[in-house]
């Protein structure tokens, strides 16, 4: 037995249970110290509708977490927002142009902790309804019609069914939008007779990825079957879909983006062209020079020829499956005589590219073929051809940034050189002449990266949200040559689930006002622009 024995004027030790006590009380109040000033970001999960209508007013309902004081949204398309005043839900109005075509769109979260994720949104001329919980059997099966489309989840190991009713000689056009919505999930689609037998299966349709796609035709009036599953019989929350009954959406989707995204991307969805045509001899075309064509039949090749300079190299650079088409390209540059030069097909990480150097000047031939000698009306193709002179390409893996007012951030800008070596001059589009910026150049010789740090204007409001791109310049053989950063590497990680993301938004980053960390007073809130 141990004893320990203490004088009456000795100080009393603690117990066991004041010092948990103690211990607990202290975790609290660092917990509620840590959670009022380090309010948490937006965490968006999923949207509810996954679609607009054009020409109508369609709220959309944010599913997820910190979603406490959004005070905006912004979209990559032409529309009117409004917030709908709710305590229990964030939400808002979006009211889409009457003459909005059937697209996709980007859609962001603006609240005073930050920016959400972007997330995608379907315009979509369907009404929508939600998907039933309890759908996954026949029995069960959930009772629509033609003309709408269906929000739902599917779940691992189980399969969605719905009923519809059509007349003999009747269409069921029916489309499963997942992939093409940044879902994780790959649907098989499946047409049954009331009594199960399968008259109709998909599972990747041509040029819409790994979504799916039915057109059938009714052999009887009746109660058709519809199953809908992954093929891994996977599934979870984020593997969302929408069912459509309907037309098919134009493929690939457009991407219908405001005058103040094209303005900073600089891209134009209708560059101009040199249309293919169809004839025995050889098309003329001038570089630099954008191209047109399609394969209507199996075996088809295209060939075009141009001119060439010695020592003038080029770049040609192919675009199938990034528009939809199920084609795979085979370039191969040739001399008149039928001489091969250089060749390319599409890979797993490009739709075809080749560059050569020219030894001599003279006429030169593109010629362009299907690689597995494929035809028809949706093999279509775009070729860009670009001469490659002394320059660079700068790329952020940034798309999005939260800072206080007054502080600062910065943003990794990496080069990579073509024989040039001198340095490369950093500015910014978009962002008022306030923001100051430092580190704002690349410095010459092997350097191939710099942090652009931008510097915030204290005035600004919670909830301000500033758009705006990186461009870099240098004076190359006695002229300037200007490059906007591309942001494709960020927007591959904002959207893992798309082999190619909208390049619509190539060069894009956004900027939020947020609270401070440093503090738990909350500056007066922005009002919301019209």
């Amino acid at each position: 037995m141990f004893l320990h024995l203490l004088s009456t004027s000795s100080p009393p030790i603690p117990s066991l249970l004041s010092i948990c006590t103690a211990a607990c009380l202290l975790v609290l109040l660092m917990t509620r110290l840590t959670s009022s000033s380090f309010a948490a970001a937006p965490n968006v999960t999923g949207l509810s509708p996954s679609a607009a209508i054009p020409g109508k007013t369609t709220t959309v309902t944010f599913l997820g977490d910190g979603l406490q004081g959004a005070v905006d949204l912004w979209t990559s398309f032409p529309c009117d927002v409004e917030p709908v005043k709710s305590s229990s839900t964030t939400a808002f109005e979006l009211k889409l142009p009457m003459q909005t075509t059937a697209g996709l769109g980007v859609i962001r979260l603006i609240t005073t902790n930050g920016l959400s994720a972007p997330h995608l949104l379907l315009l979509d001329p369907l009404p929508s309804i939600p998907s039933s919980p309890t759908n996954h059997s026949a029995q069960s099966a959930q009772q629509i019609s033609n003309s709408t489309a269906i929000d739902g989840t599917s779940e691992s190991l189980r399969s969605d069914f719905y009923r519809v009713t059509a007349k003999k000689g009747e269409r069921l056009s029916i489309e499963v939008v997942a992939q093409r919505l940044g879902s994780p999930l790959d649907p098989l689609l499946r047409l049954l007779d009331m009594q199960g037998r399968e008259l109709a299966a998909n599972d990747d349709a041509p040029g819409l990825g790994v979504d799916a796609q039915l057109d059938f035709n009714c052999p009887k009036t009746g109660d058709y079957l519809i199953e809908l599953r992954d093929t891994r019989h996977a599934g979870g929350p984020r593997h969302r879909y929408r069912l459509r009954m309907g037309g098919a959406l134009p493929a690939p989707l457009p991407f219908p983006a405001s005058p103040e995204v094209a303005k900073l991307t600089g891209f134009s969805s209708t560059p101009e062209t040199t249309i293919e045509k169809e004839s025995a001899a050889p098309q003329l075309i001038r570089l630099p020079a954008e191209l047109s064509g399609r394969f209507d039949q199996p075996g088809d090749r295209d060939v075009f020829e141009f001119h060439a300079d010695k020592g003038d190299r080029i770049v040609i650079t192919g675009r199938t499956r990034s528009l939809g088409s199920p084609c795979d390209l085979l370039l191969q540059l040739q001399a008149t005589n039928g001489t091969k030069l250089a060749e390319a097909n599409a890979t797993a990480s490009d739709e075809g590219i080749l560059t050569n150097r020219f030894n001599a000047g003279g006429i030169y031939r593109l010629v362009v073929e299907e690689l597995n000698q494929n035809g028809g009306p949706s093999f279509a193709y775009r070729i860009a051809v670009r001469e490659l002179k002394p320059g660079f390409v700068l790329s952020t893996e940034t798309e999005r940034i939260s800072r206080p007012a007054g502080d600062s951030v910065e943003i990794e800008v990496k080069a990579e050189r073509r024989d040039y070596d001198g340095q490369i001059r950093l500015t910014v589009q978009g962002l008022p002449e306030t923001f100051a910026l430092t580190n704002a150049v690349i410095a010459a010789k092997s350097t191939n990266a710099t942090r652009l740090r931008i510097s915030v204007p204290p005035e600004l409001a919670l909830g301000d949200c500033f758009l705006f791109s990186i461009v870099g310049s240098a004076e190359i053989a006695g002229g300037t040559v200007s490059e906007r950063a591309s942001t494709l590497p960020a927007w591959r990680n904002a959207f893992p689930e798309l082999r190619y993301p909208p390049l619509e938004l190539d060069g894009l980053l956004t900027l939020g006002i947020s609270e401070s960390k440093s503090t738990t007073s909350k500056p007066t809130q922005k009002k919301r622009r019209k």
